[in-house]
């Protein structure tokens, strides 16, 4: 058994998907291939900078999110909650196209692709729970999002969206209204509160 973790590790290495210390190279935040996505509005893609949860000194982490609030700018519609999506392992925000394009009437849809994972950026640290936490939380600051808000979380995004409630310091703003859980073998199917 440990040959053959020895061989993937060496795989691994050689295609460039770990350093030799077990760690992710890095690299920046950037956009998804939209179209070679079916599904994918490449209007949903952008960029956000975040200060980073595991070092508060001023470093600055960019993730790339799925965002339907620009395109509701746009058509003049007035946002009355928004659903924050966060994907599991080993997936990203393409996850939730579906949410995204069927999202009720006049709710916004963020869906975040971690940090190290999907679009978002690679920083060749380890990402600890509560530093994905912290990181969701930040990000929902810099969205600077308003009235009632509902996660959505799949595999152990669940439990980042639904922990990242004791973090927001935008609490006075924001109410969390329901936050659902879904399993790697259950269909997305989300109903916003009413």
């Amino acid at each position: 058994m440990e040959r053959i973790q020895a061989a993937i590790q060496k795989a691994k290495e050689r295609r460039g998907d770990i350093e030799p210390d077990g760690s992710l190279p890095a690299a920046p935040a950037a956009f998804p291939p939209h179209e070679q996505l079916p599904g994918w509005d490449a209007a949903w893609s952008r960029l956000v900078t975040i200060r980073s949860a595991a070092d508060l000194r001023g470093v600055t982490r960019t993730l790339h999110v799925a965002d339907t609030g620009p395109l509701l700018d746009v058509l003049g519609a007035d946002v009355v909650g928004t659903i924050v999506a966060v994907h599991g392992n080993p997936t990203w925000s393409y996850l939730w196209r579906r949410v995204l394009s069927q999202a009720p009437p006049g709710w916004r849809v963020v869906a975040v692709d971690q940090l190290e994972m999907g679009w978002s950026e690679r920083t060749g640290t380890t990402r600890r729970l509560q530093d994905r936490i912290t990181d969701l939380s930040l990000l929902t600051d810099a969205l600077d999002l308003r009235g009632p808000v509902v996660t959505v979380g799949h595999d152990w995004g669940g439990i980042i969206s639904t922990l990242r409630r004791g973090t927001m310091t935008s609490d006075a703003r924001m109410s969390s209204k329901r936050s659902t859980l879904v399993s790697s073998s259950s269909s997305v199917a989300v109903r916003a509160p009413t």
